[in-house]
């Protein structure tokens, strides 16, 4: 935060406000909570990449991917 205000990025008034909510609160209770679903598609975007240089089957592809041979097939025809 010190280095936000210094660089400019936000006012001093802001960053009093915030160093004077975190001194009410010293055990940082409530603080990086983050609400949102995080999923990673990293696996998936590896077994569409095998089944699309056809290093693996379209069906041990979709086994991988956890999905029916039909429905990956249309996947991979939509992401193509």
């Amino acid at each position: 935060m010190m280095r936000a205000q210094l660089k400019g990025i936000i006012r001093k008034n802001a960053a009093a406000r915030f160093w004077k909510s975190i001194a009410a609160n010293k055990k940082e209770e409530g603080l990086g909570s983050f609400a949102g679903r995080e999923k990673s598609y990293r696996f998936e975007h590896l077994v569409f990449r095998l089944a699309a240089e056809e290093m693996v089957s379209l069906s041990k592809a979709a086994n991988l991917a956890g999905v029916k041979p039909a429905a990956f097939r249309e996947q991979l025809d939509a992401n193509a």
